[in-house]
C-alpha cells in the first residue's frame, strides 16, 4: 500500500515524540513538577539536560518519589556516557556479557523512565566492581526495584568515583557526623572521598548528622548524580577501558562462569599425573576419583615445605593445593631431597661459556667440604625473607637442599634474625630439648635446643599455642621470648586505627581495654557467619570476638561471641520466673546469665551469695548463656 505524504509525516512526528520522551534529548525541558521556586531545581534541571536522569512521558521528574538501587547506578552509568568514559557499543555488550546473570536474578531489562538500559548500566557496575553480585541480588524485591539509602548511595559514587581518580583510600579517616558510629567502616572511605570531591557535605545537616539509613528521593539523587559529574570533570581522570568481550562465545562464558566474589580459601589434595611444563600447568587426581587441570603460573611451589622451582614438579607425587579467588598460590608436594647443613664459604663466577650456573662452596658441620650448582632461578631465603645467592656473606649459616650436583633450594640465617611463631610443643624452660615452631606462613621450624637458650619468659614453661620471638644467630636458637597466647578475646570495638599496620582497640566486660596489632591476613566474620570483606566492615560498639594469632589478630567474629571457660562470679539473686541468675564478676560488674535451651541446671540449687564458675558463650556485653555452672567450694 503506497503511503500519503501526510501518513509519512504523521508517521516522523510519532517518532520523534516518543524519541524524545524515551531519550531526553538534551535541551533544557520544562519540567511541570520542578519549578524555579523549587530547592533543587538546578541540579535536576542539570541532570535532565545532561541526560543524567530522565523525566517521564508527561514531562513529571517526581522529585519527591524514592529512588531505587537500579536508578542510582543508571545514573552513574550516564554520566561515563555523557563524559565520554564509555561508548553505548560498549555499554551494550557489558549488558550483553552480565545479561544471563541479571536474567536469573529476575532482574528486569527496562524501568521508568529509563527504558531498556538497567543491563547496560548493570553490567558497567559490574564489570568495574562498583557492586558485585550478591548485592545485586537485592535491588529487586517482589518484582518491584528496592530504594536507594544515603550510605549505599554514596558507596556506589564513591567506588566510581575512585574508578578513575585513583585516591588513596587507605589512610586514617576521622569523619566528624554525630551519628558516624552507624556508618560502617567500609562506607567511611567512599563517604569521605564524595566530602574530599565535594558530592557531599562534611558538615551533615543541621543537627551534624549524617542519616545513613534515610532513603533517598530523587530530588536528592539529582544531587549526588550532579555532584558526581562535576566531580569527574573536576580535573583529568585516569584512562579506563572496561573489559568487553571479544565475541558472543566470550559473552557467554563469562556471564555464567565468572567468580569474582569468591574470595575465600580452598584446598586440592591429590597426585600429579601430568605436567604440562611448557604451559604452565599441572593435572591432578584427586582423591574422588575427579581429575582437574590447574594453572601453576602465580603459584608458590613448595617440596615439604621447601620452596623450590616448577622444575620440580613430577608426575605420581602427592600435592596439595591452596587456591584463592580462583588461582592456585601454592603447591606443597610429597617429595624431599638431600640436604648439606652448614656455613658458606664462597660462590664461585660462572662456570663454562653458557653462563648458566655457579658454584656454592659449603662447610659441612659434620665436616668436609659440598659444592653443588646454582643457577639463576634456584630459590634462596635468607633469614625467611626470598633473596638471591649473591646476598649470602661469610660465616651465614647455610641448608643446602640438592639432587645429584644441583641445589635445588638454600636456605640462609644471618648473625641475627628474629622470627615470630607459635610453639607446637611444650617447653620446660629447666631442661629443653626441642624447639617446634610453625611459622605465620604454615611452615614448621624445627630444631634441637638445650639450656644455653636464653628464656625470657613470664611462666616457668612455655606451652604449646604460646606466641613466642626467636632470636637466631647464624641459624642456632639463642633467645625464646614469650610474647603472648593464641587466644580468643571478647568486648565490644571501642576503637579501630586504619593504617598501613592496623590496630584495634576492645573494651572488655570488666572494663578494661586492650590494644591488638592486625595480622598480615586476617578475616572478618559477620554476624550471619559469612565472610566479610575487611576491617572496613566493622563499626564501633559492635561486639566482637578476636583471635589472636601469631602475627596479630588474625580473626574477628561479630556477634555472639565463643565459649568462654571458667569465669568466676558470685551469685546476686535469683530470678526463677525468667530462669535467670544476676551474677557479680571478680571487677565488681554485674552480668545476667541465662540458661543454654535444653539445660538440665536447675536454678533452686543456688542461692544470693554463692561463688560459682561459670562455662558458656557470651551473647553480648552483660548478657551470657550457661552450658555449666559449677559451685566453688569454700
Amino acid at each position: 500500500m503506497k503511503k500519503t505524504f501526510f501518513s509519512i509525516n504523521k508517521t516522523i512526528i510519532a517518532t520523534l515524540l516518543c524519541f524524545l520522551m524515551v531519550s531526553n534529548v538534551a535541551f533544557a525541558v520544562p519540567l511541570t513538577d520542578v519549578t524555579s521556586s523549587h530547592w533543587a531545581n538546578d541540579v535536576v534541571q542539570n541532570v535532565v539536560d545532561k541526560e543524567i536522569m530522565a523525566f517521564y512521558s508527561d514531562n513529571s521528574f517526581k522529585p519527591n518519589q524514592e529512588a531505587t538501587k537500579i536508578e542510582a547506578i543508571i545514573t552513574l552509568y550516564n554520566v561515563a556516557l555523557t563524559e565520554k568514559l564509555l561508548t553505548p557499543e560498549q555499554g551494550q555488550q557489558l549488558g550483553e556479557k552480565y545479561a544471563k546473570k541479571l536474567e536469573g536474578l529476575n532482574i528486569p531489562k527496562s524501568i521508568e523512565p529509563y527504558g531498556e538500559v538497567v543491563y547496560p548500566a548493570l553490567g558497567y557496575a559490574l564489570e568495574n566492581k562498583i557492586v558485585v553480585e550478591d548485592e545485586v541480588k537485592y535491588f529487586v524485591s517482589k518484582g518491584i526495584p528496592t530504594t536507594v539509602s544515603k550510605v549505599e548511595a554514596s558507596v556506589y559514587y564513591g567506588k566510581a568515583l575512585n574508578l578513575y581518580k585513583k585516591e588513596n583510600l587507605d589512610k586514617v579517616i576521622t569523619l566528624s557526623f554525630k551519628d558516624a558510629q552507624d556508618i560502617t567502616l567500609v562506607s567511611w572511605k567512599y563517604v569521605n572521598l564524595l566530602i574530599d570531591y565535594n558530592v557531599v557535605s562534611g558538615k551533615g545537616d543541621t543537627n551534624g548528622n549524617f542519616n545513613p539509613k534515610t532513603i533517598l528521593n530523587r530530588s536528592v539523587l539529582a544531587v549526588f548524580a550532579d555532584g558526581y559529574d562535576k566531580a569527574i570533570l573536576s580535573s583529568p581522570v585516569t584512562d579506563i577501558e572496561p573489559t568487553i568481550p571479544d565475541s558472543a562465545e566470550d559473552k557467554g562464558s563469562s556471564a555464567s562462569d565468572d567468580s569474582s566474589t569468591e574470595t575465600s580459601d580452598r584446598t586440592v589434595s591429590g597426585v600429579i599425573t601430568d605436567v604440562l611444563s611448557d604451559l604452565n600447568f599441572i593435572e591432578v587426581k584427586e582423591s574422588n576419583g575427579k581429575t582437574e587441570t590447574f594453572s601453576t603460573k602465580e603459584a608458590a611451589i613448595y617440596a615439604n615445605n621447601v620452596l623450590v622451582t616448577a622444575d620440580e614438579l613430577k608426575d605420581n607425587v602427592n600435592v596439595v593445593l591452596t587456591i584463592s579467588d580462583s588461582k592456585v598460590t601454592k603447591i606443597n608436594m610429597s617429595l624431599s631431597f638431600d640436604k648439606a647443613e652448614g656455613t658458606f664459604n664462597s660462590l664461585s663466577d660462572y662456570i663454562g661459556t653458557t653462563d648458566r650456573f655457579r658454584s656454592i662452596r659449603v662447610l659441612k658441620k659434620s665436616g668436609g667440604i659440598e659444592f653443588k650448582r646454582v643457577y639463576e632461578d634456584t630459590p634462596v631465603i635468607i633469614d625467611g625473607v626470598k633473596s638471591t645467592v649473591d646476598k649470602i656473606e661469610a660465616n651465614y649459616a647455610v641448608t643446602l637442599y640438592y639432587d645429584d650436583y644441583n641445589a635445588i633450594s638454600i636456605q640462609a640465617y644471618s648473625d641475627h634474625y628474629e622470627m615470630m611463631g607459635m610453639l607446637k610443643s611444650d617447653i620446660n624452660i629447666v631442661s629443653p630439648t626441642e624447639l617446634q615452631l610453625t611459622l605465620e606462613d604454615g611452615t614448621t621450624f624445627t630444631q634441637k635446643i638445650n639450656t644455653t637458650v636464653i628464656f625470657d619468659s613470664e611462666n616457668k614453661n612455655l606451652n604449646r599455642n604460646d606466641i613466642v620471638s626467636v632470636l637466631l644467630e647464624y641459624g642456632q636458637v639463642k633467645k625464646i621470648t614469650y610474647k603472648g597466647q593464641v587466644r580468643d578475646v571478647v568486648g565490644n570495638i571501642n576503637s579501630i586505627l586504619i593504617s598501613q599496620k592496623p590496630e584495634i582497640e576492645l573494651l572488655k566486660a570488666n572494663g578494661e581495654k586492650e590494644k591488638f596489632l592486625m595480622s598480615s591476613g586476617y578475616s572478618v566474620i559477620g554476624e550471619d557467619g559469612k565472610m566479610l570483606l575487611d576491617i572496613y566492615s566493622l563499626r564501633l560498639n559492635q561486639l566482637a570476638t578476636i583471635h589472636v594469632g601469631i602475627g596479630g589478630v588474625d580473626k574477628i567474629s561479630l556477634g555472639t561471641a565463643v565459649v568462654k571457660d571458667g569465669i568466676d562470679a558470685t551469685v546476686n539473686s535469683v530470678i526463677s520466673s525468667s530462669n535467670l541468675l544476676i551474677v557479680t564478676l571478680s571487677d565488681g560488674s554485674s552480668m545476667t546469665v541465662a540458661l543454654k535451651a535444653g539445660s538440665t541446671i536447675s536454678l533452686g540449687d543456688y542461692q544470693a551469695g554463692d561463688h560459682i564458675i561459670l562455662d558458656g558463650t557470651q551473647l553480648r556485653q552483660g548478657l551470657f548463656e550457661a552450658n555449666s555452672i559449677t559451685k566453688k567450694i569454700q
